[in-house]
Parts: structure tokens; sequence; C-alpha cells
């Protein structure tokens, strides 16, 4: 008689099938053209994210609609740059550029290596809300288009109701986020 037997380790994440509620803060890295040619300006953010989770029967991936929206913490002094902006030249002292606000869709794809560690991919289309300050008055007050982009990560579980992540996204309009969040789940 020939008896077999096997054994499979499956992956069974710990937080299960439902609501996540992530607060994050991370830079906004923006490509705008100078008379010195492109420049990369910078603003930090701070964001706040929901999303619904949907794993497969064994727990190995997962699939989570997400939206989240960023507010600008800081600005970028212009000093000497000078943006072209709309055949028109803004900057120099007591000029400021904010990315006021990023709204983002995702559509995350999760990986769930092990018990306690994750990577993901997402697609995403984007919105961001750019400023111009001068001294006195708002030169530029803009809302882009949305465009599309693409984003990675990773993170760990710290327990069953709370997880860490590090991300990065680049859109196609020269614009990219990376941050570090810290996720709920309900």
């Amino acid at each position: 008689i020939l008896i077999a037997s096997s054994a499979q380790a499956k992956v069974q994440p710990l937080a299960e099938t439902g609501l996540e509620l992530g607060l994050g803060y991370g830079v906004v890295k923006a490509e705008m053209p100078t008379s010195d040619g492109p420049t990369t300006l910078t603003n930090q953010m701070a964001t706040l994210s929901v999303g619904y989770r949907f794993k497969n029967p064994d727990g190995a991936f997962s699939i989570m609609p997400r939206a989240s929206v960023g507010q600008q913490t800081s600005t970028d002094d212009l000093h000497s740059t000078m943006l072209e902006v709309d055949d028109n030249m803004f900057g120099g002292q007591g000029h400021h550029f904010e990315i006021e606000r990023m709204t983002s869709l995702e559509l995350v794809l999760q990986l769930h290596t092990t018990d306690t560690f994750f990577v993901y991919l997402s697609p995403a289309y984007t919105r961001t809300d750019i400023k111009i300050d001068g001294p006195d008055t708002t030169l530029i007050d803009d809302t882009s288009d949305w465009n599309f982009g693409f984003g990675a990560g990773a993170g760990m579980y710290v327990n069953d109701k709370v997880s860490l992540r590090a991300s990065c996204m680049r859109l196609n309009n020269d614009r990219e986020h990376y941050g570090l969040a810290i996720q709920y789940h309900f």
C-alpha cells in the first residue's frame, strides 16, 4: 500500500475583505518648464484614502478600488526660478509654487507574499491642482485635467487591523508622488 500526502502552505493575510481607511504623508514632484529648461518643484502632502478590498478564496491576491485625496502642507519658493506657463513667465523672489490638492482613483492589485508582507501595482486616474502665488496675489490657479498614471508599493501588517505601506506613483503629466501611509482595516 502506497500512502502519499502533500502539504501546501496557504497564504492568509490577517485582515479580511472589507473597508480600509488610510492616512499618509508624502512628497509630490512636478516637472515644470522654465526659462532655463525643465526644473523639478517639490511639495509635501498629507493624504487620506478609502478603499474596499476583495480577496480571492485562498487569500493570496486581492483587488481594491481606492479613492484618495491629498492636501499640500508645504510650498516651493521660486526665488530666481522663472516658470513658463501659457507663454507667460512667472516667478522670482516672493513667488511660491503649490500643488494644492491631488485627487486620485486607483485599482490596487495586491499580492500577499506572506501573512505579513504584501506588494501591489495600481493603475490610477489622478488630477492635480496647481497654484502659483506672487507677493500680493495669486497668479495661476489651475486645475489640471485628469491624467492616467501607474503606481507600485509594498507594505506589511502590524496586526490584524493595521498595516503600513510605502508607495510611488508616476503620472503621464510629469508629476510623481512618493509616500508612506498607515491603513486601518475594518
